[in-house]
């Protein structure tokens, strides 16, 4: 345990220095089996920026996952997120943010490693929560298709209840705006962890990701340190 908090520190030391922000992320997982097959959850984040000191946003996200081999996984869920406050001369709003996903992960084990790839389709809807219609910025992209790919490995040391994982994953969007509807990679996401079982219904899960994005040709990276409780029930 203390090698990996070593790794993970000195792997955020190596990347603090070239981002543009960094952040503490707060997950709680709550999942309930209903049979073999079948899995209802929902996760709550609750996300910060500047250092950690500031609120920036709040997720929703309430899923269900299916189990179709003991080699493929699915699973669709819903996400609502309220983030970016703003001013204006009449009064403070919030922008919300809808998704719609479905996933398909296929995995495979050797040895002590897993390898999986998680193939994630995103329907997005942005809004505005107490902005006069009046206000709202015209001709902005509201709504947007991505299509993201993740690859992860996964290592199961010698303390079965510890995994270790990295993990990429490129975002591939499509715009839906007058202009432009080709697609664009928009992000890259990267990340290290691990994760710790305490029992069987209970585990956490420590991880560090740098996240690139471009838009408009303007490229931005945050760091992000994730703490995540996941409770089984």
């Amino acid at each position: 345990m203390r090698r990996t908090l070593l790794f993970l520190l000195s792997l955020g030391a190596l990347s603090l220095w070239a981002a543009d922000d960094f952040g503490i992320d707060y997950e709680l997982d709550l999942q309930k089996k209903l049979n073999k097959k079948i899995d209802l959850g929902i996760e709550v984040t609750l996300a910060t920026e500047d250092g950690g000191s500031d609120f920036d946003r709040i997720k929703f996200t309430p899923y269900v996952e299916y189990d179709f081999f003991s080699w493929l996984e699915g699973q669709l869920a819903f996400r609502w997120t309220v983030d970016e406050k703003e001013r204006t001369k009449k009064s403070d709003y919030w922008r919300d943010l809808w998704q719609l996903r479905a996933d398909l992960t296929p995995s495979a084990s050797l040895g002590n490693f897993t390898f999986s790839w998680r193939v994630r389709s995103v329907w997005e809807n942005r809004g505005w929560l107490g902005l006069p219609s009046d206000l709202k910025v015209g001709g902005e992209i509201q709504e947007s298709f991505e299509l993201r790919n993740r690859l992860k490995i996964s290592w199961r040391s010698p303390i079965k209840s510890l995994s270790l994982y990295l993990s990429s994953e490129v975002y591939t969007a499509w715009d839906n705006d007058e202009v432009e509807t080709s697609p664009r990679v928009s992000c890259w996401n990267s990340s290290a962890g691990f994760k710790q079982k305490w029992s069987k219904r209970t585990s956490t899960d420590l991880s560090l990701s740098s996240e690139r994005e471009w838009e408009d040709g303007v490229k931005r990276q945050e760091i992000t340190l994730t703490i995540g409780q996941r409770l089984n029930f």
